[in-house]
C-alpha cells in the first residue's frame, strides 16, 4: 500500500504511465470500499451472534418460567403428601420444591434485569409466592402438632388449567411476554443473516475486482523492472560517492561470539575513505580487528556486542589506548533484529580531548590561585579588622586624653590666660573631637563593608519621612520645604538602606542651611532600560561638577570644614551600601544652585507595586 501512494505523488505524469496512474487510482478507490465491507460484514456478524444470543436468552427465561411452575407443584405436592401420610419424606420433598423456587426466582430476577415490566411482574409473583408458602408451612405445623385427625386448612392446589389462580396467571403473562420478545428476536436474527450473505457477497465481487486490478498492476510492474534495476544501479553509484565524501568515518561491522555469546571480536564489512584518515588502519575491509590491533581494549567489544544484540543504539566517547587516540562514536544496528551487525559513525577528537586536558590543567591552576587569593584576602580581612580594633581602642584613647585634660585646663587657667589661650584651648580640644568624628567614620566605613546583607520588603518613603523628622528635631528653628514621594518600596537591607536614605538627606539638609527657601525632595523617576532611579535633590549650596569624581571618596571634601561641618565619610557610606547591592550612585550639580544625588538597586531586586 505504501509503495502504491508513494508511486502515485512520486511518478511523472507521461504517456507512459497514464495507465498506471488509472490503475492505481482505481486500487485506491477499491480499498476503502474493501475496508468498509469488511467492516460491514463484521458488524453483521456481530449482529447475527447477538441475535442468537437473545434468542436463547429468552428460550432460557421461558424454560424458567416453565420449571418455576413445576417447582411450585412438587412443593404442594410433597406437602399434601405429608399431611396425609406423616412420612418425611415428603417433607424433604416439600423443602426441596421450596429451595428450587427461591433459585429459579432469582435468576429469572437476573435473566430480565433489563425488562422492567418483568422485574414487576417477578416482585408480584415472590409475594404471592411467599405468602403461598406461608399458608403451607401453617398446614404442615399443624399436622405435626395436632395429628392427622386434626382440622388442617390446607391450601388450594396450584392447578394447571386454572386460570383464576394468581400466581399461574402472573406465570402465564409473563410467558406469552417472552413469546412476544422471541418472536421479535427471530425475525431480527433471520434479517441479520440475510444482511451478512449481502455483504460477503459484495465483498467477494470487490475482492475479485481488486485482485484483477492488483494482477494487471503487477504485470505492469514487471515490464518496468529493468528500468528500475537500472535507476537503482545509477543511485548506488551516486550513494557510493556520497558514501567515501563524508567527513566523519564510517564502518559496518560484523561481531564475532564465543559459544556464551560473548563477543570476542568483529569484522569489517565496509569503510568509508575518511575511516583510514580517522583511524590510521588501511586496507581493513574483510579483516578482523584483532588482525589490525591486537592489543584492543574489551571495552569495544562489549560496547558493540550490546548493540548487536539488544538493537538499542549507543553514543559514547572512547579511547583506544593501543592507538593512542580519542574517538566519538555513535554505533547502531542496521539491520534485523537477530542480525549480528553494528554501523559505527565516528570521529577522531584526540587534539579537542588534548585541549580539553589542558583546560582542565588550567582550571586546576586558577582554581588553585583562586584558592590561594582567597586566603590573602582572609589574611587582610583579619588584618583589617585587628587595624579597626587598634584605631578603636589605641588611638581613641589619646584623643580623649587630649580632649579631657584640654577641658580640665581650660577650667583651670580660666581668665588667667587670656582669650588667646581659651582659642588655642578650645582649637586643641575642636581637632581632638574632629579626630575621634573620623575615627568613628572610618570604623563605620570598615564595617559596613563586611556587613552582610539582610534583604527584604524595604518603604524608602517611610525612612525619609523618619530622617526628615530628625532633622527637624535637631535643628528645630529652620523652616525647610521636604517633598517624599509616596510608594517607594524596594527589596534590599533595611537598616543598610536607611542608612543611605539618613546620609543623603542629612547632606541636603546641611547644605541648604544658607537658604532662605530652602527645598528637599525624595523620590524617583524611571530610567533606561526600564530601570527605577531613586534621587534627592536641593536647592542648596550645590558644587562644581568638575570635582564630581571627588564626591564618593573616603574623606573627600569640595567644602571647607568653617562653611559646612562633616568628615567625608557619608557619602563614601552611601556608595559602598549601593555597591553592596549591585546598583548605581551618582551626582550632579550647580555651585549655589542645588545638587541632585541619585541611586539605582538592580531590576531583579525591585518589588512589584501593586496598584490599589
Amino acid at each position: 500500500m505504501v509503495a502504491i501512494l508513494g508511486m502515485f505523488f512520486t511518478t511523472k505524469v507521461t504517456k507512459k504511465n497514464k495507465k498506471r496512474r488509472l490503475l492505481t487510482t482505481l486500487l485506491l478507490l477499491l480499498m476503502p470500499c474493501l475496508l468498509s465491507v469488511a467492516l460491514l460484514i463484521n458488524q453483521n456478524i456481530k449482529e447475527q451472534a447477538n441475535s442468537a444470543r437473545w434468542e436463547t436468552h429468552t428460550y432460557l427465561v421461558n424454560q424458567n418460567l416453565h420449571s418455576l411452575f413445576s417447582s411450585i407443584q412438587g412443593a404442594e405436592s410433597g406437602q399434601r403428601g405429608f399431611i396425609i401420610t406423616g412420612r418425611p419424606s415428603f417433607l424433604e420433598t416439600y423443602d426441596a420444591g421450596f429451595d428450587l423456587c427461591m433459585l429459579q426466582l432469582t435468576e429469572l430476577r437476573r435473566l430480565t434485569a433489563g425488562n422492567l415490566d418483568q422485574q414487576g411482574r417477578l416482585n408480584e409473583l415472590s409475594a404471592l409466592l411467599m405468602q403461598k408458602f406461608t399458608g403451607l408451612n401453617t398446614a404442615i405445623a399443624q399436622r405435626q402438632e395436632k395429628g392427622f385427625l386434626a382440622d388442617i386448612q390446607i391450601p388450594l392446589t396450584l392447578s394447571s388449567e386454572s386460570k383464576a389462580d394468581p400466581i399461574r396467571a402472573l406465570v402465564n403473562l409473563a410467558l406469552s411476554e417472552e413469546k412476544k420478545l422471541l418472536e421479535v428476536r427471530i425475525a431480527e436474527h433471520t434479517q441479520d443473516t440475510r444482511d451478512t450473505a449481502h455483504s460477503i457477497f459484495l465483498g467477494g465481487v470487490l475482492g475479485t475486482l481488486a485482485l484483477f486490478l492488483l494482477l494487471v498492476y503487477l504485470r505492469w510492474e514487471q515490464v518496468g523492472r529493468q528500468e528500475a534495476d537500472t535507476a537503482q544501479h545509477a543511485s548506488e553509484e551516486q550513494y557510493r560517492s556520497l558514501f567515501n565524501s563524508i567527513d566523519e568515518g564510517f564502518c559496518l561491522i560484523d561481531m564475532l561470539f564465543d559459544a556464551n555469546e560473548k563477543p570476542i571480536d568483529y569484522r569489517f564489512l565496509e569503510v568509508n575513505s575518511a575511516f583510514e584518515r580517522q583511524t590510521g588502519l588501511y586496507a581493513a575491509t574483510g579483516k578482523r580487528i584483532r588482525e589490525l590491533v591486537p592489543d584492543l581494549e574489551d571495552d569495544w567489544f562489549v560496547i558493540y556486542g550490546k548493540v548487536a544484540l539488544t538493537g538499542e543504539p549507543h553514543r559514547f566517547v572512547h579511547q583506544v589506548k593501543a592507538m593512542e587516540r580519542w574517538f566519538d562514536v555513535y554505533a547502531f544496528r542496521p539491520d534485523g533484529i537477530d542480525c549480528p551487525r553494528v554501523a559505527v559513525l565516528f570521529t577522531d577528537i584526540t587534539k579537542q580531548r588534548q585541549a580539553q586536558d589542558e583546560i582542565l590543567l588550567l582550571n586546576a591552576e586558577l582554581e588553585g590561585q583562586v584558592k590561594r587569593r582567597t586566603a590573602q584576602l582572609q589574611v587582610a580581612n583579619q588584618e583589617l579588622e585587628a587595624f579597626s580594633y587598634s584605631v578603636s581602642h589605641d588611638l581613641r584613647s589619646p584623643l580623649k586624653t587630649i580632649d579631657g585634660f584640654a577641658h580640665l585646663l581650660a577650667r583651670t587657667m580660666g581668665e588667667v590666660g587670656g582669650s588667646k589661650g581659651a582659642h588655642y584651648l578650645s582649637r586643641i580640644r575642636a581637632g581632638a573631637q574632629q579626630m575621634g568624628e573620623l575615627i568613628d567614620g572610618l570604623l563605620s566605613l570598615a564595617k559596613m563593608s563586611r556587613e552582610t546583607l539582610h534583604c527584604g520588603s524595604v518603604d524608602l518613603s517611610a525612612i525619609a519621612r523618619q530622617a526628615a523628622r530628625d532633622c527637624r528635631e535637631q535643628d528645630p528653628g529652620r523652616q525647610v520645604q521636604i517633598d517624599i514621594q509616596d510608594g517607594m518600596e524596594v527589596y534590599g537591607d533595611a537598616r543598610l538602606l536607611s542608612v543611605v536614605i539618613q546620609n543623603l538627606l542629612g547632606n541636603a539638609w546641611k547644605f541648604t542651611a544658607r537658604q532662605e527657601a530652602a527645598c528637599i525632595e525624595v523620590a524617583r523617576r524611571a530610567g533606561n532600560g526600564g530601570e527605577t532611579i531613586y534621587f534627592v535633590r536641593d536647592n542648596g549650596a550645590g558644587f562644581d561638577m568638575a570635582h564630581v569624581d571627588k564626591l564618593f571618596g573616603t574623606f573627600e571634601r569640595l567644602h571647607t570644614v568653617l562653611n559646612f561641618s562633616g568628615t567625608g565619610i557619608g557619602l563614601a557610606t552611601v556608595k559602598r551600601v549601593i555597591d553592596q547591592h549591585g546598583g548605581r550612585v551618582w551626582a550632579e550639580g550647580k555651585e549655589n544652585e542645588g545638587a541632585t544625588f541619585y541611586f539605582t538597586l538592580p531590576p531583579d531586586l525591585m518589588l512589584s507595586i501593586q496598584a490599589a
